[in-house]
């Protein structure tokens, strides 16, 4: 990612490492920092509703860092025709800097003159996107390229998977299998994802019905409401 590497020669001057790189992550649970995964579901955004996620890198927890920046793609998309503001925060509580890079997508980079820090959890920080234009089942958001400056040099980071999907909405709560009645059949398919959180390998974000995160009691009461209907 050469656009990356000549920001931090010319900020920091350090030089390209050949350490293993470290894998970023996304995580959507903003109430929960210490928690990072990959490969999240939201469900589909319209105009006016807001994307919120979190950016860990585990592997880099601990060490001194002169900062970091991340590419953001909806690949096979053009992202300025379905997101509008962009900004970020962070772990220093600094904003981040928005900036293209030579794709034409956008990039947030946090960066230091002085090392500093990175949390013991890996947080790198928060990024919040406004949709401007619907974000479908056919359109996924991700890190496309990320680069971070530590004490030895500039290296790129593994953002191979870190990804957030957008899942459709039934139009009818609690009927996860589309026939337009909630019955046994949704049942089954709730109680396979109940008492599961974002992350967990069978967590389903539809059962997921007030959408916290986790799927447990209050969702089950919103589900019994929907029975039968």
């Amino acid at each position: 990612m050469p656009w990356v590497h000549d920001v931090f020669s010319l900020l920091v001057f350090v030089t390209p490492s050949s350490a293993a790189p470290p894998r970023i992550y996304i995580d959507k649970l903003i109430e929960i920092p210490e928690y990072n995964n990959n490969l999240q579901e939201l469900t589909e955004k319209q105009p006016g509703d807001t994307i919120k996620f979190q950016i860990f890198a585990p592997d880099a927890a601990g060490q001194k860092s002169h900062g970091y920046v991340v590419e953001l793609a909806l690949p096979g998309k053009a992202f300025d025709s379905y997101i509008g503001d962009i900004n970020g925060i962070g772990w220093t509580e600094k904003n981040l800097r928005l900036a293209r890079a030579r794709s034409g997508n956008p990039t947030l980079a946090m960066l230091s003159l002085a090392t500093v820090t990175i949390p013991a959890n890996g947080y790198l920080g928060q990024i919040t996107l406004n949709v401007a234009h619907p974000l479908t089942s056919d359109i996924v958001l991700i890190i496309q390229a990320a680069a971070w400056a530590n004490g030895d040099g500039i290296q790129d980071m593994d953002a191979s998977s870190a990804a957030i999907s957008f899942m459709e909405i039934p139009p009818f709560p609690g009927d996860f299998d589309g026939n337009e009645i909630v019955n046994m059949t949704d049942f089954l398919f709730f109680v396979a994802a109940f008492n599961t959180r974002s992350g967990d390998a069978k967590y389903n974000v539809l059962a997921d019905m007030n959408l916290n995160g986790t799927v447990d009691m209050f969702d089950f009461v919103l589900f019994v409401t929907a029975f039968g209907e």
